[in-house]
């Protein structure tokens, strides 16, 4: 039997919810509807009542959002889609909806004989952009450019990309100012990335104390270092450090913007620190069970805990969680699933303090 594994946004992996589908599937409309009158106000008390503040921002980033605080939060963000694929597994076509099921955004990808995307068409009611991406291979080395047209503002931008043995190791982009930005990256010999350096042809200047403005300038040989990493001796990450590579201190140099440290307790918990005025601010906790999956998180600010989570699986499935917010207003989550022939979930239905509140459905066709 066939698994298709969904991972929507890069993160640490114990902080990402993955989703396993079965079988040879050719289409999946999934939608969240509301079991009771209560929404999130948080959510839909903005200009765009379907997506929030934010408004619908394309299908990568509303479905990780979606699928973080389905599993991790009382509240929800909102998801409904229509998605096809082909039989290599690819999305070919996806529309995605409104609460009223009105139409938000339509996307129409194309991929190579290699099943990279070469093309996408993203439309919604106002806007068309058109992206393009050529592929080069040269041996282990490949190239790529992508250009992106937007004809509602009549703007573009092209990236050029440039890859080792599958692994990036330059990144150009170029919009229609004039103005670029190109990184390099670089690996250690275990193949971690070790460095990003930046270099670009324009810097923010400080006017005063309140404001900054750009300025172009000539920093055609200039390579600044981004961002550093450090891992220990298992080849786990402990340690990053950032620089503002658009901003320069007095010295001329890229503003330092801090570091963060990861400390592994034992095999299970691990503590992520910020560095700030030389001391070490613990910022977060975790904990996971004997298959890397997150089962406990602390968060914490200003000194106290903002939000501490407890989560529980029965086999791959989370099925409770306890949210504690700020140490005093407590959540109990429960999940409950229903499953097609073949293992599929098509409904979970959220249940907040012994209320049914949010129902997650999902059609499912395969080949």
């Amino acid at each position: 039997m066939l698994v298709f594994i969904l991972m929507f946004c890069d993160s640490y992996s114990q902080d990402i919810p993955k989703d396993t589908l079965y079988g040879k599937i050719k289409r999946v409309r999934e939608k969240v509807v509301f079991l009771t009158k209560i929404e999130n106000y948080r959510l839909f008390d903005f200009d765009d009542e379907n997506y929030g503040h934010t408004g619908f921002l394309g299908p990568k980033y509303s479905t990780w959002r979606f699928y973080d605080n389905w599993f991790k939060s009382p509240v929800i963000y909102y998801l409904n889609y229509d998605r096809l694929y082909d039989v290599n597994r690819n999305v070919t076509e996806e529309t995605w909806y409104g609460k009223k099921d009105e139409f938000v955004g339509y996307f129409k990808y194309s991929y190579d004989e290699k099943q990279r995307l070469t093309k996408m068409i993203d439309s919604s009611n106002t806007d068309v952009d058109i992206v393009i991406h050529d592929f080069r291979d040269y041996g282990d080395h490949t190239s790529e450019s992508e250009i992106k047209i937007n004809f509602e503002f009549n703007s573009f931008y092209t990236i050029y990309k440039r890859y080792f043995k599958g692994k990036l190791t330059q990144r150009k982009s170029l919009n229609d100012y004039g103005e670029t930005n190109e990184f390099f990256y670089d690996y250690n010999d275990f193949g971690k990335i070790s460095t990003i350096k930046h270099r670009t042809n324009f810097r923010y200047m400080r006017m005063d104390e309140n404001s900054k403005d750009r300025e172009k300038v000539d920093t055609i040989s200039i390579i600044n270092t981004k961002e550093i990493y450090h891992y220990d001796a298992q080849q786990r990450l402990v340690k990053k450090e950032y620089f503002d590579t658009f901003t320069y201190d007095d010295d001329g140099k890229p503003k330092y913007n801090g570091t963060e440290l990861i400390v592994y307790k034992d095999a299970q918990n691990t503590e992520f620190y910020n560095v700030k005025n030389g001391k070490n601010v613990l910022v977060k906790r975790i904990k996971t069970d004997s298959k890397g999956r997150l089962i406990e998180r602390i968060h914490f600010g200003h000194d106290r805990i903002n939000e501490e989570l407890q989560i529980t699986y029965q086999k791959d499935k989370i099925v409770k969680v306890i949210c504690v917010k700020d140490e005093s207003k407590t959540y109990k989550i429960d999940f409950s699933y229903k499953f097609d022939h073949n293992n599929n979930w098509i409904e979970i239905i959220k249940t907040i303090n012994g209320r049914d509140l949010f129902k997650w459905i999902r059609e499912i066709e395969y080949y």
